[in-house]
């Protein structure tokens, strides 16, 4: 919002133009006929964030609902001023706020660990797996990712606790815990069997939500989330969204409902939910359906942000990554630079399937950074990625940007 738009300027109201022709006219409003300039030095005297919600602890106004954050974002502004025009804030200035932010992170890096909150240097983040076949052999690759990276991680942070540079900032270690069922599905095993209909009781045991012969696993899936209690859900359960296995979308979102409820009594902070395999032309129009019926269950269960009794419900577009041709509606089986992306259509394997998870991974890992490590300095989602394990997974296997790696999550608060 330009404030040419909207009037006269307002005495206390500071506006910076980083990149621009004219600003305003002498009156206050768009001139074309004015053409004066900033001065080529810009001198930030001071900087603030609007005061739009308290801090529960400090009990002030804040722009991020917490002063600590706060800060870190006040700093991120001054970087991304100097990245943005090199040169306008003078390097001492730069070092200053690089000292303070690293003083800041301390400080709030011992205030976490003094509160047993999961974001120390050796902590652990635990990430739980759910979902078919899929689910099982991409948390398998997961798991192999991260210890592949494990050594490259930890080079990582010690040079950056030695101060050797790099944009590295901790991260705990992600735990993976993969409890994936092939041939079974994970949603609907949440709604209990006197509340589904006779038709979905018998039938291809693999479809059918009540078949006797599911028992077992219904009552483990069901299990696993208190018996784990994780930090993170990563679930991929193409069943969910099949109308082959509830045609009443009533019954499909209690499913998700009850999940994400006993997600959040275990205390699940973030829950990723992860689209459809998309190769070949039939796969088009059901990746486009589990997006669309996921996108709208988060809609209608969304709520205000940290509101509680809320979870994060992140969409990761799997079928995006794996036909990026999909807003084409074209899902060829050679895709980033590989004959076939999917060897069988549904499962990753082989190097397509290890460069595919571990971007993934990458976005996962970052999102996690972004939205439960804030304190640590994670305030941008670009910043974020530059965790370490995001960081040695790109190193090893490369994005292609097809698509921005950013355009695969999509961020949602719901209260179930």
């Amino acid at each position: 919002i330009s404030p040419c738009d909207v009037g006269p300027w307002k005495p206390n109201n500071h506006w910076v133009w980083l990149s621009s022709v004219p600003i305003c006219g002498p009156d206050g409003r768009a001139s074309k006929a004015w053409a004066q300039r900033c001065p080529g030095k810009i001198d930030v005297q001071e900087l603030a964030l609007p005061a739009v919600k308290e801090d529960a602890v400090e009990g002030e106004q804040t722009y991020t609902g917490r002063m600590q954050t706060d800060v870190l974002y006040l700093y991120d502004m001054v970087f991304a001023l100097d990245e943005l025009l090199p040169g306008v804030v003078n390097r001492q200035g730069l070092q200053y706020a690089e000292r303070k932010q690293a003083e800041h992170l301390a400080l709030e890096n011992e205030r976490e660990k003094s509160q047993d909150v999961k974001v120390g240097w050796s902590d652990k983040l635990d990430v739980l797996v759910m979902g078919e076949s899929i689910a099982d052999r991409i948390g398998g690759m997961f798991k192999e990712h991260l210890d592949n990276v494990g050594h490259c991680v930890s080079e990582k942070l010690k040079k950056k606790k030695r101060g050797k540079g790099g944009k590295s900032r901790p991260m705990p270690r992600l735990n993976m815990i993969n409890l994936s069922n092939r041939g079974k599905q994970s949603v609907n095993f949440f709604l209990p069997c006197s509340e589904v209909p006779a038709k979905y009781f018998s039938g291809d045991s693999g479809k059918a939500v009540c078949d006797p012969a599911n028992d077992k696993i219904r009552r483990e899936v069901q299990l696993s989330i208190p018996t784990v209690q994780p930090d993170v859900i990563v679930l991929h359960d193409e069943h969910w969204t099949d109308s082959h296995r509830f045609k009443e979308d009533k019954l499909r979102k209690k499913a998700m409902t009850n999940l994400l409820s006993q997600a959040v009594a275990a205390g699940v902070k973030d829950f990723y939910y992860m689209t459809y395999s998309a190769v070949g032309q039939d796969k088009v129009r059901p990746a486009r359906v589990d997006e669309a019926k996921a996108r709208q269950y988060a809609r209608e269960k969304r709520c205000r942000a940290g509101e509680k009794g809320g979870i994060s419900f992140t969409i990761i577009k799997w079928h995006v990554l794996t036909c990026p041709g999909i807003d084409k509606g074209k899902c060829p089986h050679k895709a980033h630079g590989f004959f076939d992306v999917l060897p069988d259509g549904n499962h990753p394997s082989g190097p397509a399937g290890r460069w595919l998870s571990a971007q993934a991974l990458a976005v996962i890992a970052g999102d996690v950074a972004h939205h439960l490590l804030r304190p640590l300095g994670y305030t941008e989602w670009e910043g974020a990625m530059q965790n370490p394990v995001s960081q040695c997974l790109l190193e090893q296997q490369p994005p292609d940007n097809k698509p921005p790696l950013k355009q695969l999550s999509e961020r949602y608060w719901v209260c179930p």
